[in-house]
């Protein structure tokens, strides 16, 4: 590559400002401008060179590279023609060089003249030209002396108005922070307001449940009071409809109406131990009674004869526990389904079977709340046996106590009307049995 040819940077390198020149080295040791001017259009070359992207450019004439005088350079190309004998060439060629040499130093020495010259010319020339234009420098001055003058009145004219720019700039901003605050203001009153509105809304749907509760309890409790009132009727109708029994003399049974009269015509006398069995309304077993005799002063108990009322066990079935009491020799009949004992044993206690001996053979009544007769009840060995046993029973739950009052009405009709069957003891062990097994459920 020749010595004064330059490599640009590409225009890709340029877009990422790496802009950078490869120039050979002779060129950045020998490169000299020779003005501002050609400095100037130097570097606006090489500028248009990088703008166009990737190229070698040939610089134009840089510096004193450019302005070598040709003629002088070219003189010695005679001695490489054909036909000079090489002696010649050889004696002329250290002349040769110092001729170059001499002539490239007149040749820089005529420029410096030159150069010189044309710059003491260009001196005189304006000196001229600063004679002539010392009058229209001094229009000028005065014209812009009065120009200066009015820039200065409208000067002061701008201070005014920029003055007055400012305060009523400080004036709105005031403004504005005023209605900014203001508006801020109405913003929190409006939280405020709308806080306050949920608050309320709030505080009456608290209301309106409170009043619905408050509603629904009223309708609870006039629904629990109604169904108190039908209840106390029906357990009106059903105490005037129901039966009681009591003892009138030792050992007499008699049924009771709902107002308290006894139908005498369907009391039971009987003597020595008894069995008693007692079914409410609902065909639920209440209790068994063990009811022992004795002779009126209290002596020769559980014999068959006796006819006064001793030493009674009743097992609850409720609680399932046996409860004891002894009127031996007191004369206190009370043979009935009603009244709550107070045991004189302890809730562990349990009949002494010697005691219980007694019973086998004797009496067994059944007392039915739903009707004044007084039926003959299964044997006490049957009684004991279906109270002893523990089995699981499987049965209709959910209507067994109507069950037990069917069996029960049933066997109380066939008494009355003299019905001598094989099923009629059956109904009486059924409605015992099964009354046993459902108060274990």
């Amino acid at each position: 590559m020749p010595r004064n040819w330059v490599l640009l940077a590409t225009a890709a390198v340029v877009q990422s400002h790496e802009f950078g020149t490869k120039l050979p080295a002779n060129f950045i040791n020998f490169y000299e401008p020779l003005s501002q001017e050609e400095l100037a259009a130097d570097l606006k070359h090489l500028k248009d060179g990088a703008e166009n992207g990737f190229m070698l450019a040939m610089p134009r004439s840089l510096g004193r590279l450019g302005l070598t005088h040709k003629s002088l350079l070219d003189g010695g190309s005679f001695l490489d023609l054909p036909g000079v004998p090489g002696w010649i060439q050889h004696a002329a060629q250290p002349f040769m060089t110092q001729l170059r040499e001499f002539m490239q130093l007149l040749d820089w020495d005529k420029q410096h003249e030159e150069s010189q010259e044309d710059s003491w010319r260009r001196v005189e020339e304006l000196r001229r030209s600063g004679k002539m234009n010392q009058e229209s420098i001094q229009a000028d001055l005065s014209r812009l002396e009065k120009e200066k003058e009015e820039l200065d009145k409208e000067h002061e004219q701008l201070k005014e108005n920029l003055k007055e720019s400012r305060q009523k700039e400080a004036d709105l901003k005031a403004a504005r922070g005023r209605l900014e605050e203001t508006e801020r203001e109405e913003r929190e009153a409006r939280k405020k307001l709308e806080a306050e509105r949920r608050r309320l809304e709030e505080t009456e749907r608290q209301e309106r449940e409170a009043r619905g509760r408050l509603e629904a309890e009223r309708r609870r409790l006039e629904e629990k009071a109604r169904q108190e009132r039908e209840a106390r009727e029906r357990l009106e109708a059903e105490r005037r409809r129901s039966w009681s029994f009591s003892a009138r003399g030792d050992p007499i049974i008699c049924p009771e109406n709902g107002n308290g009269e006894i139908v005498h015509d369907l009391c039971v006398e009987y003597k020595g131990p008894a069995t008693v069995m007692c079914f409410d309304r609902l065909g639920k077993l209440q209790s068994l009674d063990f009811v022992g005799v004795c002779d009126e002063d209290g002596q020769n108990c559980q014999s068959p004869d006796a006819i006064w009322v001793g030493e009674q066990w009743r097992f609850d079935v409720s609680s399932r526990q046996f409860l004891y009491r002894n009127v031996a020799g007191q004369k206190i009949a009370d043979v009935s389904c009603g009244g709550n004992w107070t045991s004189e044993a302890p809730p562990s206690s349990t009949p002494d079977p010697k005691w219980l001996d007694a019973f086998n053979g004797g009496r067994s009544f059944i007392l039915h709340a739903r009707q004044p007769r007084i039926t003959d009840g299964p044997s006490f060995d049957f009684v004991w046996r279906a109270l002893m046993d523990q089995r699981d029973w499987d049965f209709d739950s959910d209507h067994i106590g109507q069950w037990i009052n069917a069996m029960l009405m049933a066997h109380g009709f066939a008494k009355e009307v003299g019905f001598v069957h094989e099923t009629v003891p059956l109904m009486a062990q059924y409605a015992v049995f099964y009354g046993l097994v459902a108060s274990r459920k």
